[in-house]
């Protein structure tokens, strides 16, 4: 495996003329390994700085987010919900107390999809609410991240 990404980025990396080969890349490999990846003319030696002039893939997008990103976004809210709890001894008025107690990073009064949470409070719980794509609801009372 190990001489297969060398090889690569020997061909991505033809037009440089020299480079040296870190020490340790060459005692991670096996000795004949290494004198293959020597000798071969299209594998030339790599460096491991030498990596970072390759290409990035393109950064992976979803139009709309899942259930999964917004598992994020309520546990994001929960903790702080928990720590205002734990702090003050009560619940926040709204998400914007949680902002401005510097509990919960501004992020988090959006939902995944960015569309502004709504939120209310009830007797003992704290209401939070996506109105977007894949709407949710979630009661919190502070009692943990998740509760």
């Amino acid at each position: 495996m190990a001489a297969s990404v060398m090889r690569r980025c020997a061909k991505e990396l033809s037009h440089v003329k020299e480079v040296r080969v870190v020490a340790p890349v060459l005692r991670s490999m096996d000795a004949s390994m290494a004198m293959s990846v020597r000798a071969s003319e299209a594998a030339r030696p790599l460096a491991v700085e030498a990596l970072r002039l390759l290409a990035l893939p393109t950064a992976a997008t979803r139009e709309i987010k899942t259930h999964n990103e917004a598992h994020f976004i309520r546990l994001g809210v929960g903790r702080a919900v928990y720590a205002y709890r734990l702090a003050y001894g009560g619940l926040p008025e709204s998400l914007e107390t949680l902002v401005e107690a510097e509990l919960m990073p501004a992020r988090y009064l959006a939902d995944e999809n960015n569309t502004p949470l709504i939120c209310r409070r009830e007797e003992d719980a704290i209401i939070v609410e996506s109105v977007g794509p894949q709407a949710w609801s979630y009661r919190l009372q502070g009692l943990d991240a998740r509760r």
